[in-house]
């Protein structure tokens, strides 16, 4: 029997062989246990405890992997199975996940005995599984990964989230409010085309960054269970985002091993998720300009689109909103959005009016932080349309230089 392909020696010490296809990889090896079936019995999943054997045209099967495979079920082959690789239950979650499968009860009991053999399994390991797992449709598995306690042995801060009651704008508690997040942001993603009809670069934005939003979405509350606060039964949540920026930052993505763009999107979503809520009530009461627009934009440029998505999974994860509620924030993710990519996009490749230097020969100004400042405003005016040309931009410029001294004064 001829598979069609070529393989390579794959180590130095270990009789394994590699080919790779256009979308498989195959790794041919000799049984590490002697024969092939006690080879079987040392794997992870009764679904990947078969083999075929090419002279019978049989195939060789002694945990039932082909009846689990039938009924769509995950089973951990025995505890001994997560004892020689904890990872293998995480593994299990993020197969199961992909495939949509079950995982067996015995499986989960074994999962929650021995769930603390996790953090002893490297972060590159954690994190090459914990991300393919997110990027499926996996709010059920981390339901069952939460149930459990395998996600709060992974990252120990989220544990502080379980029980962590909110207000009365909540109906859920921090830890099922941000799996709920999760959840949102899968059921946004698939309905795109009907969320964003017309916007092919909004809907490509989006579904680049499906990731780091999902991951985004999962810990955007992580922190506020440290911050917490209770006066007569009003409960608070102060600086609970930057808190848990922090705690992302330092706890969370070193556990992920996540590249460092993507950590620091990650971190800012985090920091910046409710950046909305001023802009939103402008909305509502039909208040917001071209400049409030081009503000937004300044500071958070093509991350402001996927803060204001993250801000609508974040609102509907709540568990209580009105119809008129979800259809302004919705309004506003499309009229924000078609703004930055129709307008503030475009504008913003015009090269800027001034620069620093012009600054220091027209006002005789040492350089200093205040530059950026200046900067800054000129260029939200040119983007705007209210500067058109240099002289312009040297005459507001004058404006901010005399306010500045007479706030020194």
């Amino acid at each position: 029997m001829s598979l069609g392909v070529s393989f390579f020696r794959f180590g130095n010490d270990r009789s394994v062989w590699r080919s790779y296809g256009a979308d498989f990889t195959i790794d041919v090896s000799l049984p590490k246990a002697g024969d092939i079936e006690s080879d079987l019995l040392k794997r992870d999943l009764s679904i990947n405890a078969m083999a075929y054997d090419f002279a019978t045209q049989s195939i060789i099967d002694p945990l039932n992997g082909k009846s689990d495979l039938k009924n769509r079920i995950i089973r951990i082959i025995s505890e001994n199975a997560i004892k020689d690789d904890p990872l293998r239950m995480l593994r299990a979650f993020r197969i199961a996940a992909e495939l949509k499968f079950k995982i067996s009860d015995r499986s989960l009991l074994l999962i929650e005995k021995n769930k603390k053999l996790i953090r002893h399994i490297s972060s590159e390991r954690i994190g090459y599984e914990f991300l393919k797992l997110i990027a499926t449709e996996s709010y059920e598995y981390l339901v069952e990964m939460n149930r459990v306690g395998l996600i709060d042995q992974m990252f120990v801060n989220f544990r502080y989230a379980n029980e962590c009651t909110q207000n009365r704008f909540h109906l859920y508690d921090v830890k099922d409010h941000s799996l709920l997040t999760v959840r949102k942001i899968d059921e946004m993603i698939c309905d795109i085309d009907n969320i964003v009809k017309h916007n092919t670069e909004l809907k490509e934005l989006i579904k680049k960054n499906m990731l780091i939003l999902k991951v985004a979405a999962l810990f955007h509350d992580i922190g506020k269970p440290f911050v917490k606060t209770n006066y007569g039964g009003s409960i608070h949540f102060y600086r609970h985002e930057s808190k848990g920026a922090k705690i992302f930052n330092e706890k969370i993505a070193p556990r992920l091993s996540l590249a460092k763009k993507e950590s620091l999107d990650i971190k800012k979503l985090i920091l910046y998720h409710l950046a909305v809520a001023d802009y939103f009530r402008l909305f509502r009461e039909k208040r917001m300009l071209k400049k409030h627009k081009v503000r937004f934009f300044s500071k958070y440029d093509e991350l402001g689109v996927l803060i204001l998505f993250l801000s609508i999974a974040d609102t509907l994860a709540k568990g209580q909103i009105s119809q008129s509620l979800f259809v302004d924030m919705h309004k506003m993710f499309i009229e924000l959005s078609d703004f930055y990519f129709n307008y503030y996009l475009p504008k913003k490749q015009i090269a800027p009016l001034i620069n620093g230097y012009d600054i220091i020969r027209e006002f005789q100004l040492k350089p200093s932080p205040v530059f950026k400042t200046i900067l800054k405003k000129i260029r939200e005016e040119q983007i705007k349309g209210a500067i058109k040309n240099r002289s312009e931009a040297i005459e507001y410029a004058a404006e901010i230089v005399k306010n500045l001294k007479k706030a020194d004064l």
